[in-house]
């Protein structure tokens, strides 16, 4: 895979406000979260698409999270709100598997999470949501932001944006997570946000902060294809990481 120039890319959709999360379907269509979509309720971040065609919304309020089921029609319900009897986080990210199990992420605690932006804190976890009921699978991440099933259904992958890595767990046949290993540690200015899988399970990462698209082969290889970024910024982000540093924030 050859690096791609920025003067090569052509660009599709316009006047998205804070566009997160993009999916393709075999259709043609692409499905794309954005902060002004109509959905007055919630704030969409991660989405994913169900059996039945509609879409499963991560919520990332300010201060509370969940879950939200957007019908084609447009109608919108609770998909879930709680966790153990108590209100779910702010929630950045949801996976909906071939398995029917539906992954969802809550990246922090911290309330607000931009305090989160620190190499010491590890307070993210991962919620599994099935018919057997919802229950947390995962805890102690730093900032979890995405993850990803494995097309063998075996594996999920994992991206903690403030730890600099992706984590592989096993998945058993009932959800349990287990066996936690790292498939790759990021360095200066590569804070892991988004992640899939091709055909040749090679994993395709992009980076905020260093606007940067990475492939991880499945030899463990890294390959940067696509990178835009003033390295000054990129340094002054790198040196600031590991400590809070006001209301400036790297989403």
């Amino acid at each position: 895979m050859n690096r791609i120039d920025i003067a090569d890319l052509e660009f599709i959709g316009t006047g998205l406000n804070r566009p997160e999360c993009l999916l393709a379907t075999k259709y043609g269509h692409l499905c794309v979260a954005d902060v002004c979509g109509g959905i007055s309720i919630i704030l969409p971040n991660g989405i994913s698409i169900l059996a039945d065609g509609s879409f499963v919304l991560a919520h990332l309020g300010d201060s509370d999270g969940g879950a939200y089921r957007l019908q084609r029609d447009g109608r919108v319900d609770l998909f879930f709100f709680e966790i153990n009897c108590a209100a779910i986080q702010p929630t950045n990210y949801v996976r909906c598997d071939t398995m029917g199990q539906t992954w969802v992420i809550v990246s922090t605690l911290i309330s607000p999470r931009v305090k989160s932006c620190r190499r010491d804190n590890a307070d993210g976890y991962i919620i599994l949501a099935d018919d057997k009921g919802n229950r947390i699978v995962a805890v102690g991440l730093g900032f979890t932001n995405e993850c990803v099933d494995y097309p063998n259904g075996k594996w999920l992958y994992v991206n903690a944006t403030f730890q600099k890595r992706l984590s592989r767990f096993d998945v058993s046949e009932q959800g349990a997570l287990s066996n936690k290993s790292k498939v790759a540690e990021l360095g200066v200015g590569t804070f892991l946000d988004g992640l899939t899988f091709d055909v040749e399970g090679g994993v395709w990462i992009t980076r905020i902060v260093s606007n940067r698209v990475i492939l991880i082969t499945s030899d463990g290889k890294q390959i940067l294809i696509l990178e835009d970024n003033g390295p000054e910024r990129v340094s002054v982000a790198d040196a600031a990481y590991g400590r809070y540093y006001g209301q400036r924030s790297f989403r």
